[in-house]
């Protein structure tokens, strides 16, 4: 009796496919953070450089990795922790007037990352408008 289903083994990965015979191919990989919150000294406004007030980040990274099959750990990929690590070191300069130069430091240290190819970085301030539930600011980044 024919089997629809067959299993390939490769590495210590088990994959279920339709054809054994099919070669896989990852593609379009990305490593992304959604809405993390930090404290930051943020803003053009007087009352802003006096309290850090909440700052919501998200980082989309497009990234090449190894072909399938050879991630294997962490090592082998963008860890995405790595993102609320350099926010924070972004933060932790002292006062950003802008969120556009918030944004350029942050894809600044993404690109010490030679495995990100292009990274989209979104800022949201929840508390800066009344009448809203947020504003901000997103920008694409990709390497020359």
């Amino acid at each position: 009796m024919n089997k629809l289903l067959n299993k390939i083994t490769q590495g210590n990965l088990e994959v279920v496919a339709a054809n054994a015979n099919a070669t896989l191919k990852r593609s379009n990989s990305k490593v992304f953070v959604k809405d993390m919150e930090i404290q930051a000294s943020i803003g053009l406004l007087e009352h802003e450089r006096d309290i850090p007030q909440t700052l919501k980040i998200s980082v989309n990274a497009d990234i090449s990795v190894e072909s399938y099959g050879h991630v294997t750990n962490v090592s082998d990929t963008v860890n995405y922790y790595n993102f609320k690590f350099m926010a924070e070191e972004v933060a932790a300069t002292g006062h950003i007037t802008m969120l556009e130069i918030f944004a350029d430091k942050l894809a600044a240290k993404c690109f010490a990352e030679p495995r990100i190819e292009k990274v989209t970085i979104t800022l949201v301030k929840p508390a800066a408008m009344q009448d809203t539930d947020s504003s901000g600011f997103a920008c694409t980044y990709s390497r020359s």
